[in-house]
């Protein structure tokens, strides 16, 4: 579920645990179920995320789409060509 993602991320940076193959894994499951998040769950992963310096586009841009969405109901390609 997309809270659990969320506070493993969380989890994850408050320990600054920096596992590629933790974060890896975790990356492809947020990227997957990024819409289905709240944005407190966005917000817990952004810090999880910031906090062990992991910058992975992938991740960030689904955060960011996401986020987009629920803030202002349009995707990201309606109003960026930064993907």
């Amino acid at each position: 579920a997309p809270k659990h993602l969320a506070l493993c991320a969380w989890g994850l940076g408050r320990t600054l645990v920096n596992d590629e193959e933790a974060w890896s894994s975790l990356g492809a499951a947020i990227r997957t179920k990024a819409p289905e998040f709240a944005l407190a769950d966005l917000a817990m992963v952004s810090w999880g995320l910031a906090a062990v310096d992991r910058v992975s586009p992938p991740e960030i841009v689904a955060l960011k789409q996401s986020a987009r969405s629920k803030l202002v109901g349009q995707s990201l390609d309606e109003v960026s060509s930064h993907n």
